[in-house]
């Protein structure tokens, strides 16, 4: 009977995060962080050539971390609606009662990129939503 050897596939690639932002929400008892991650923009095969920058809001309460991702026709025009992404995901939680703050101020930095920004109530239906992870082959985000 011959030996079966198992040779391992390899790990899949290291998703790099190219920018974090720390906001923190405000309560009697003290502050809470809530971390901002974007990670770099990759190329994906399926569609061909859609390239996907993914973001992930963690720290929320009551809330699981938040992961999407966002295509676009090229590297900014993925970052550029990640941005957009974190902004409507951000006055979402807002318009709930969360209170973010950014440097201590209610503006978070996230500003406007487009023209025809969707309402919270579209951005709640879907509308205009970036896809669902499980739609692309993105790996897990890094841990802290």
């Amino acid at each position: 009977m011959k030996k079966r050897t198992h040779t391992p596939k390899p790990a899949p690639p290291r998703r790099i995060v190219i920018a974090e932002r720390r906001l923190e929400v405000s309560s009697r008892s003290g502050g809470r962080p809530v971390t901002i991650r974007f990670l770099r923009p990759e190329l994906e095969s399926r569609p061909a050539g859609v390239w996907i920058c993914a973001y992930e809001i963690r720290g929320l309460p009551r809330r699981r971390r938040i992961i999407r991702a966002v295509p676009g026709v090229d590297e900014v025009q993925a970052l550029i609606r990640a941005l957009q992404g974190v902004r409507q995901d951000l006055r979402v939680q807002q318009e709930d009662g969360v209170d973010l703050t950014w440097e201590g101020q209610s503006d978070l930095g996230f500003p406007a990129q487009v023209e025809d920004e969707a309402t919270t109530a579209e951005w709640r239906k879907g509308k205009y939503r970036p896809v669902r992870l499980s739609e692309f082959p993105i790996y897990p985000l890094p841990d802290d």
